[in-house]
């Protein structure tokens, strides 16, 4: 087996997102575990969210966390842990985590979070993806491996490992 850290920008994910991503190989198969090269240049948020209009289902957001936004600036990080971050229209996203409050994303130039949409398209899930709900949405999206990423890495093994 070998293990390798992975970017999920480089494979068509407008998010940094590092995993450390493990390929193993029967030893009696003599064929080296290998990862796939990088296969795009990162997307930024700006590019994820053409043609989003609105902001879809996200709910208000109190007075404090307003004020989080607005500190932080663009790009920046304010809170406790600096866990809130506002992201850059021209960078790809900060990793998405599982929770909204603590440790959250939010929208580059509106003080709010993101919406389910706009959460598909950073963790490159496709626009007709059906979550349960917001609160599901961010949990999901924040636990998984993108389907991007997985894609890149599953077409690897089926054309490189296995042909």
């Amino acid at each position: 087996a070998k293990g390798e850290v992975m970017n999920a920008m480089y494979y068509n994910v407008p998010q940094s997102r590092e995993r450390v991503i493990i390929v193993g190989v029967r030893n009696d198969l003599g064929i080296e575990p290998s990862h796939p090269k990088p296969q795009t240049k990162p997307m930024t948020v700006r590019q994820a969210f053409a043609g989003i209009t609105g902001s879809g289902d996200c709910p208000g957001m109190s007075a404090q966390y307003k004020q989080y936004w607005q500190e932080a600036g663009p790009g920046g990080s304010v809170g406790k842990q600096k866990s809130h971050k506002r992201l850059l229209w021209d960078r790809p996203s900060f990793v998405l985590q599982k929770a909204a409050g603590y440790g959250g994303v939010y929208h580059p130039s509106e003080p709010r979070p993101l919406s389910t949409i706009e959460r598909k398209r950073l963790g490159s899930f496709p626009d007709d993806f059906r979550f349960t709900g917001w609160n599901a949405a961010i949990e999901r999206i924040g636990n998984s491996v993108p389907p991007n990423l997985m894609l890149a890495i599953a077409t690897h093994i089926r054309e490189k490992l296995l042909a």
